[in-house]
């Protein structure tokens, strides 16, 4: 290496040229022509950074004579122009961010249709026989079965405890072709998932969570909200007479928030009313004892309250009795033993 000369070199290419310090100090088109002839593209002159022993340079005029420079061309690594000045961890969140699963959104819409067509038990497609809690929840009554078999039941229904906490529903199927069904029923009805399987009988509106229903008590009849409205007289020849008269006559099935509250007040009245009943028919095991204790007890049974007529008491007692409790005798086992032996020698 000449006096006044460096070596100057691209990083990652393995090319090496003695260049004179002064031009490439100074004369941009001395250095523009060594980068050209290392084969270092016009576009990558802006972004080269020239380093000596790994470190990067702030101005050419730290370059000394002898020493070995490093061209780097950060602007051409990485492919993406950045030179690779991203680090590890941004990269990380980066791609954290399309990876990360949010939960899904779920359509009101589908929820609601939901609890009219399936079991809020097992989740299964609504088929007969059916039954309603007390709550106005929608059930298949075998799967409500076969939990309480299995000490199974969800806490959600903690309420049945037995099969006559719940309403068997008398449903009515939906006809497809009837032609009372609305231009909007129809519609649906070309949809599996928005069919609705049960109908209103008087009205024709189906099940499918757009329109309010209720379950006659009476005889577990489902009819809708506006047939009860406006042809309350077809809904009692169906149901029966009387069947709607009564604040209890009406179950609302799915009703809302504020039906659902009411309807857990009344449950849980009529349950502690229950339990005020059967504490007050001294059934518990205290109950027995009180009357004994107060000397109320029922009179013992004697065998001479049933003594024939013209019978001596004490004769007809001594049958039942080994002694007679009235002698003054005191006779011991011994002593009869010994007089009947007695008896018997002489």
């Amino acid at each position: 290496m000449a006096r006044g000369q460096v070596m100057l070199e691209v990083e990652g290419r393995g090319v090496r040229e003695l260049v004179d310090l002064n031009d490439f100090r100074h004369d941009r088109d001395a250095a523009s022509s060594v980068l050209a002839r290392l084969g270092v593209p016009r576009r990558a002159w802006r972004g080269a950074l020239v380093c000596r022993g790994g470190h990067a340079l702030p101005s050419l005029r730290e370059v000394c004579p002898g020493d070995v420079v490093t061209v780097r061309l950060g602007g051409l690594r990485g492919g993406g122009g950045d030179g690779g000045s991203t680090g590890a961890e941004d990269r990380r969140a980066w791609l954290e961010m399309f990876l990360e699963k949010k939960p899904d959104k779920v359509d009101p819409s589908e929820m609601k249709r939901a609890k009219w067509t399936r079991c809020q038990i097992s989740g299964e497609r609504l088929a007969p026989p059916c039954v309603a809690d007390c709550l106005g929840n929608l059930y298949n009554k075998e799967a409500v079965v076969r939990r309480m078999l299995s000490k199974t039941m969800p806490d959600q229904c903690g309420h049945i405890r037995k099969m006559k906490d719940l309403v068997p529903l008398v449903l009515e199927p939906t006809k497809r072709d009837a032609p009372t069904a609305t231009l909007q029923n129809k519609n649906n009805n070309n949809s599996s998932d928005d069919a609705a399987d049960f109908q209103c009988p008087v009205t024709g509106l189906e099940m499918n969570g757009r329109f309010r229903f209720y379950c006659v008590r009476a005889n577990g009849r489902v009819v809708s909200h506006r047939a009860v409205k406006e042809a309350r007289e077809c809904v009692e020849e169906l149901c029966g007479a009387g069947s709607l008269s009564g604040p209890d006559a009406l179950l609302p099935l799915n009703g809302t928030e504020e039906e659902v509250a009411a309807l857990r007040e009344r449950a849980e009245a009529r349950a502690a009313k229950r339990k005020k009943r059967k504490k007050g028919d001294g059934s518990g095991p205290g109950a027995a004892e009180k009357p004994t204790a107060a000397g109320t007890a029922k009179k013992k049974f004697r065998a001479t309250d049933v003594m024939p007529e013209g019978a001596d008491e004490r004769v007809y007692a001594s049958i039942f009795t080994s002694g007679n409790k009235g002698s003054s005798a005191k006779e011991t086992f011994l002593c009869r033993s010994t007089s009947a032996r007695g008896g018997a020698l002489t």
